[in-house]
């Protein structure tokens, strides 16, 4: 994949140039929105499991049913809950 330079700046540190480059990077699509997040954080046995299973924060897995499982975790998810039915219901793609 290529990734366009959309800016690049100088910034002095300690005496030293360092050069920072910011890059346009397409935004990942969240596959599980909504009801379906939803329905994943019920089967995974509620909101703090599934933070436990996925070792992040409570209210990141909250944030979830609003913007949506992000599609890292929803890959990590799949395998290693193959059988979850929620699966039955999402895209085929991921």
């Amino acid at each position: 994949m290529i990734y366009l330079v959309s800016i690049a700046r100088f910034i002095y540190h300690k005496n030293e140039v360092v050069i920072l480059i910011e890059v346009d990077m397409p935004r990942v699509n969240n596959l599980i929105k909504g009801p379906l997040a939803k329905e994943l954080i019920e089967e995974l046995g509620g909101m703090c499991e599934a933070a436990r299973i996925c070792d992040i924060a409570s209210s990141s897995v909250a944030s979830w049913s609003k913007i949506g499982v992000p599609r890292a975790r929803v890959m990590y998810l799949k395998l290693k809950f193959p059988k979850l039915n929620v699966w039955k219901k999402v895209h085929e793609e991921i």
